[in-house]
């Protein structure tokens, strides 16, 4: 969903009308594979402990729920998530071959954070849901002249696959996670921290690409 700046009535109204129109639009879209009602508490930016917003986020994801029977739905995406979720999405940036040992407890990070802001709101607790890593990387090449990736962006192919490759592996057979979304297909405007550019060309050759996301879970 598009999200609202601020928090007020006409964002209750605009975004539940909307998210029908969105629901009833795409709905027989096979591309389409999990409702994200909210993201990184855009447009509840007190939900961590607002019990308003809080159930702003609920009645969301209850109303994707009863509008849609067969797809998962993502209540606020990435962090301060209320318990009514099908999945507990992490968004972490700072996941390195250097820091992937904060997930040896796992346990720790959803009572906490996975990188700066809470995983869950205030008085939620976590039931049980699949977790996915639905944001990490964003990797950006220097050579662009314009735009950003997170943290230090890299100087060459083999830099980029050098940070690339490890986190991945990490995430596919660690067990922890039960899927991984990687930050971005394609570079949108500013933000240059695709796998391809805007016009789809790739950054570096796609069977290397291949190679590291395409591995087997269980090798």
């Amino acid at each position: 969903m598009p999200s609202c700046y601020r928090y007020t009535d006409s964002t209750i109204e605009n975004t539940s009308r909307e998210l029908l129109e969105f629901i009833e639009r795409d709905y027989n879209h096979p591309s389409i594979i999990t409702w994200v009602t909210a993201n990184e508490s855009w447009g509840m930016r007190n939900i961590k402990t607002d019990k308003s917003q809080q159930s702003f986020s609920n009645m969301l994801f209850y109303q994707a729920k009863a509008l849609d029977k067969t797809r998962p739905v993502s209540g606020n995406d990435g962090w301060e998530q209320t318990e009514h979720t099908d999945i507990l999405a992490l968004h972490d940036y700072e996941l390195m071959p250097e820091t992937e040992e904060k997930y040896d407890f796992l346990e720790d990070i959803l009572n906490s954070h996975a990188e700066r802001r809470f995983v869950l709101a205030d008085g939620q607790t976590y039931r049980g849901q699949p977790v996915l890593m639905t944001e990490y990387g964003g990797i950006a090449f220097s050579a662009e002249e314009k735009g950003w990736g997170y943290y230090n962006k890299v100087g060459s192919e083999g830099e980029f696959l050098k940070r690339l490759e490890p986190i991945t592996d990490f995430l596919i057979k660690s067990r922890k996670f039960s899927g991984f979304c990687y930050t971005q297909l394609t570079d949108v405007m500013q933000e240059t921290n695709g796998l391809l550019r805007e016009d789809r060309t790739p950054k570096l050759p796609l069977e290397k690409l291949k190679k590291i996301f395409g591995k087997k879970i269980y090798e």
